[in-house]
């Protein structure tokens, strides 16, 4: 999570969906000094904390700063099935993590942006990851900033993401993630 007083905004960093990417511009547009990154600032907690709180729910960030109620509110969100081929490539090519085959390991994995959202009307904003540019773009003339290019940061090479998929895993995620699906209008 990122808040900005200055500019009065809030940034909900949902994992995988270019949250590095969009603080990385954030930070070079406005400035280290003029920024909250809420994960480095809890210096006496843990990592895992640290790297916890930096993906928190927007109600989380309401409770450590209520005044965000009212700034311009932001996230992204991906499409879920392509949200998954990037959480598992990220977790065996970037950390080296020893991982069954996709379609083993994605039936023990529960990933729902949603949880991260909990109810769309709390953002002023929801760009998606697939228009991540444009919709960049929107926020920073929202905000009065000039406009930037994404540089992408943590991706990984790897096949279009309907590649890794069987029918079986196609339907896990239609269904662990449907109310994502309906209502940011993805498909498989």
């Amino acid at each position: 999570m990122i808040v900005c007083h200055k500019y009065k905004f809030l940034f909900i960093e949902i994992p995988k969906t270019a949250s590095t990417s969009v603080g990385s511009c954030l930070n070079q547009l406005i400035g280290r000094d003029n920024l909250i990154n809420v994960s480095e600032t809890k210096e006496n907690q843990s990592d895992l904390y640290k790297k916890c709180y930096r993906h928190c729910t927007i109600e989380d960030a309401y409770v450590d700063f209520p005044e965000t109620r009212s700034y311009f509110r932001f996230t992204f969100v991906r499409n879920p099935w392509d949200l998954y081929v990037s959480h598992y490539l990220f977790k065996k090519q970037t950390l080296k993590e020893d991982l069954p085959p996709f379609n083993d390991w994605i039936k023990n994995v529960r990933i729902n942006q949603i949880y991260w959202i909990k109810n769309p009307r709390f953002f002023s904003f929801i760009g998606k990851f697939e228009n991540l540019q444009e919709d960049f773009d929107i926020i920073c003339k929202k905000l009065k900033l000039k406009g930037m290019n994404l540089i992408t940061s943590n991706s990984t090479q790897r096949m279009e993401y309907q590649y890794y998929y069987n029918n079986s895993s196609i339907e896990y995620v239609n269904r662990l993630c449907y109310n994502e699906i309906r209502l940011f209008d993805y498909s498989f």
